[in-house]
């Protein structure tokens, strides 16, 4: 008994385009190698930068814990 397994043609892989915002500057167009954080151009960076968090979240969260613990202290030691 001969069994013969149907096969699907294999898919051809279509050529992969480049990527314009992996492979080129943002800001001046020049071509980037895939391990290159900086243009040599213009010395724009390729990575982002994100802000630091504000400071004066931290120095609210201070200020109520520090409220917290006076009322506290004001209430236990009357």
């Amino acid at each position: 008994m001969s069994t013969t397994a149907k096969t699907e043609p294999a898919a051809t892989a279509a050529p992969s385009e480049p990527r314009e915002e992996s492979e080129r500057c943002l800001v001046c167009g020049a071509v980037l190698a895939e391990d290159q954080e900086w243009c040599l151009e213009c010395g724009a960076a390729r990575t982002v930068i994100h802000a630091p968090p504000d400071w004066r979240i931290g120095l609210a969260i201070m200020l109520a814990v520090a409220l917290v613990v006076l009322i506290v202290l004001v209430l236990v030691l009357p």
